[in-house]
């Protein structure tokens, strides 16, 4: 079971509001919770989308982005992945970001490449582009209002098409609302943290 809390404070206490069931009516997600394993390559469905499952329709809206965001696109995966983790990271969603450094372990990106990307992107050993666009994404996740077109330029100037640049836009605003989620509906971490950086609660 899934447990939403609000925090009302009536009488010194927090008060639960609603209860939701993780399991949908038979057969409404069955198809989507199948295609979600063979895409991830997970023997269960993720829990980002299951803990919606009360809502099928926003469970299926919302894996359809992710699927889409995940598999389709110009950049690579595992820039998806760094762009993921270093927003999930930022905003302390510590089900998200062990997520996303598990998903770029599996690629077979070392430990300490991962660390140097949450220290600073800009110092660690990828391409020049992929730092250059790590380093945006979390500039405009944190202050979207910050950036100018001085970043844009010279996102431009490594490389990046106008194409990539709306990907890694979308990426980023898709990112925080996982985020937002993940933290909101409590929901825990299922994969092993062994060997991931930790992330502060």
């Amino acid at each position: 079971m899934l447990y939403l809390y609000l925090e009302t404070k009536f009488m010194d206490e927090y008060i639960i509001m609603a209860r939701l069931p993780e399991t949908p009516e038979p057969n409404e997600l069955s198809e989507t919770y199948a295609e979600i394993c063979r895409v991830l390559n997970k023997d269960q469905p993720v829990k980002l989308i299951t803990s919606m499952s009360v809502r099928p329709d926003l469970a299926k809206a919302t894996w359809g982005m992710m699927k889409n965001l995940m598999t389709e696109g110009q950049l690579p995966p595992s820039v998806k992945q760094l762009i993921m983790m270093v927003i999930s990271t930022q905003a302390d969603c510590r089900y998200c970001a062990f997520s996303h450094q598990g998903a770029l372990k599996s690629m077979g990106i070392d430990e300490s490449v991962i660390k140097d990307c949450l220290d600073d992107p800009m110092s660690a050993e990828i391409p020049e582009l992929h730092r250059h666009i790590t380093q945006f994404a979390a500039k405009s996740a944190k202050n979207p209002n910050s950036i100018t077109d001085d970043d844009l330029n010279q996102l431009r100037d490594v490389g990046v098409s106008d194409d990539e640049l709306i990907e890694i836009g979308v990426i980023v605003g898709f990112s925080k609302f996982l985020n937002t989620w993940a933290d909101a509906s409590g929901i825990s971490n299922d994969i092993p943290t062994d060997g991931l950086v930790q992330v502060a609660s």
